[in-house]
């Protein structure tokens, strides 16, 4: 037990050197945590239920988009709801094999920079939406929606009531990091389909009717 804690740590330790590696090569800029009240946005009602920006780790996006790789192979889009500076995105478009790579987020400063990232690691193909997540509507075919906890509870809600129709449409995954509203999926009928309770990420589908 004690070696597999050694040779997790050291693997972390890896991963985390590789990753700042390509971070400085490329000269991206993830770093930082913004407070809530330091986020810049004209969507006011969704600013309220903001949480602070902060870039997920390179080995938390590996982890839980592998996972989510084993219950569906083949999405077509991968999504991340509040992108902010754009690691997730660029990120997926780096490790994995996912056609089309979205980032939603609500503020213009940060979807600057998330585009200028994109540029500089070689990835201009990733697009970058100013919304409100509220309103948005996943595209259609399968789905990986990436969440790093960037809101509070009602803004989840409102997203996923929302989009419905799509999860009962297509095998459309949720890979919640950091998942402090997990309630507000069971409340719409997901199911949790993987959870680790130590690093608080989890995914959920919506499960098909029967019949």
């Amino acid at each position: 037990m004690q070696w597999r804690a050694l040779y997790s740590r050291w693997e972390t330790l890896v991963e985390a050197t590789f990753d700042g590696i390509f971070d400085r090569w490329y000269r991206l800029d993830f770093g930082g945590i913004i407070t809530q009240d330091c986020l810049l946005s004209e969507h006011r009602e969704a600013l309220t239920q903001a949480t602070a920006y902060e870039a997920v780790t390179g080995l938390q996006l590996r982890v839980l988009v592998s996972e989510a790789l084993r219950i569906n192979a083949d999405f077509a889009t991968f999504v991340d709801l509040g992108a902010g500076k754009g690691k997730a995105c660029i990120y997926a478009a780096r490790d994995f094999n996912i056609g089309r790579i979205v980032g939603v987020d609500f503020s213009p400063p940060l979807l600057a920079i998330a585009r200028a990232n994109a540029r500089k690691a070689g990835r201009p193909a990733i697009e970058f939406l100013d919304a409100d997540v509220t309103g948005y509507r996943l595209p259609s075919g399968d789905t990986l929606v990436y969440i790093n906890n960037p809101f509070e509870a009602p803004v989840l809600e409102a997203f996923l009531a929302n989009n419905l129709d799509h999860f009962r449409s297509f095998r459309s995954v949720i890979a919640y990091e950091n998942d402090r509203h997990r309630a507000s999926l069971a409340k719409f009928g997901f199911e949790t389909v993987h959870r680790e309770q130590t690093n608080k990420r989890s995914l959920y589908v919506l499960p098909r009717a029967k019949g």
